[in-house]
């Protein structure tokens, strides 16, 4: 039950302002957004490299050149200056305005749903952690816990405020470290199911060689480096269940799952299309495809049971999100099995972010447990 207060948390500041002008505010929060998405790249960048995020200077990183006021105009200066530093003419990564840009996008939807009320700059914080730790994932497959934690203890402080208890925020934080440790045992031992003998160094050739053309290692097979969940990941999990409640954060996990099966599955087929081991993986990709539409289909109908919405989950949806599922599983299944010792790995973090950001854009109203949903939207929109 939300507080007495709750009302207010949902009141818009800046309606007596601008009368509710649609054209204003959503250009105001889409500067905001490219200002806050520009403050991002630094977090995320000095994060990796263990420096200050407030000092020294912003600074060119090949001349070292403090960068001046128009050098640092969200997404403008990038393409005014031709992507390159203006001292130096190193050429910038396309990240910065990428960055930028996702970011104001992402303000810009969260402020129409949420308006410019306490809820509204509270998903504004959270999308930014997400934001961040999608940056540092990709660069460096790293989720810094000096992120991570921070972010944790300010959604608990939020969701206590929002809803009078953190009870909801403390189970699903608990549920997604159980949950992600269970599936790094588990997926173990599916991979060393699905790649059986496979995964051995090829008959003639030298155990250590590297094919740079693939970017992979045909080496002898340790099982030990595997890992398919990262301690990052269930800390992840965890911050967005702190932030929105472990209902959201079930179905922001769900669709994770999916968006990184599809796209690390993509991914890596591109690869075993190039190596032509694609004709060999179709029976692991059965049984894969049984696997992943169990996976997603028992969950939600015990979620059915719990909160008694037994008739909500028996739906064609409730079947379709299984069957998605089991895409994800068959395509899973058939990189493991047609794969061989991969350099790079594709992180999982970028869609746990895609999962919470859909998790709080989307009307509680889609999800299958509404009635028990973690946010409840009173107002807002522009």
């Amino acid at each position: 039950m939300d507080p007495w207060f709750a009302p207010y948390l949902t009141k818009d500041f800046l309606i007596p302002y601008d009368g509710g002008n649609v054209y204003i505010r959503g250009a105001l929060a889409f500067v905001i957004g490219a200002c806050v998405g520009s403050f991002l790249n630094v977090v995320a960048l000095r994060s990796l490299r263990e420096e200050s995020w407030w000092s020294p200077r912003s600074h060119c990183m090949n001349c070292n050149q403090n960068l001046g006021p128009l050098d640092m105009i969200p997404i403008l200066s990038y393409f005014l200056l031709q992507g390159k530093c203006r001292h130096c003419h190193e050429k910038f990564s396309w990240q910065y305005p990428a960055v930028e840009l996702f970011t104001a996008a992402i303000f810009t939807a969260i402020l129409f749903k949420f308006g410019y009320s306490f809820d509204g700059f509270a998903m504004c914080l959270f999308a930014a952690t997400l934001v961040t730790v999608t940056i540092t994932d990709f660069r460096e497959h790293l989720i810094p816990h000096e992120i991570t934690y921070p972010s944790i203890l300010l959604g608990l402080i939020y969701y206590s405020i929002r809803h009078g208890s953190p009870a909801d925020a403390l189970i699903g934080a608990g549920v997604s470290y159980i949950l992600f440790d269970f599936i790094d045992f588990y997926g173990l031992v599916a991979i060393k199911h699905l790649k059986d003998d496979d995964l051995g160094p090829s008959a003639g050739a030298n155990p250590f060689g590297v094919d740079e053309s693939y970017d992979y290692r045909e080496q002898e097979y340790n099982p030990d480096d595997d890992i398919v969940m990262g301690g990052g990941d269930a800390v992840l999990s965890a911050v967005i269940a702190c932030w929105i409640g472990w209902q959201q954060m079930s179905m922001a996990v769900v669709i994770a799952f999916l968006a990184g099966s599809l796209m690390g599955a993509t991914y890596l087929l591109k690869d075993m299309h190039k190596r032509d081991v694609l004709k060999d993986v179709k029976g692991p990709a059965i049984k894969g495809f049984l696997i992943g539409f169990l996976i997603l289909s028992m969950p939600i109908l015990a979620l059915g049971f719990m909160t008694g919405n037994q008739a909500e989950m028996i739906k064609p949806q409730t079947f379709g999100m299984a069957a998605l599922g089991g895409v994800a599983g068959a395509l899973f299944s058939a990189v493991m099995a047609g794969s061989r010792r991969f350099e790079n790995r594709f992180p999982f973090g970028p869609a746990l972010a895609i999962g919470g950001l859909i998790a709080i854009l989307v009307s509680n109203d889609v999800w299958y447990f509404s009635q028990a949903s973690g946010i409840n939207i009173q107002g807002g929109g522009f």
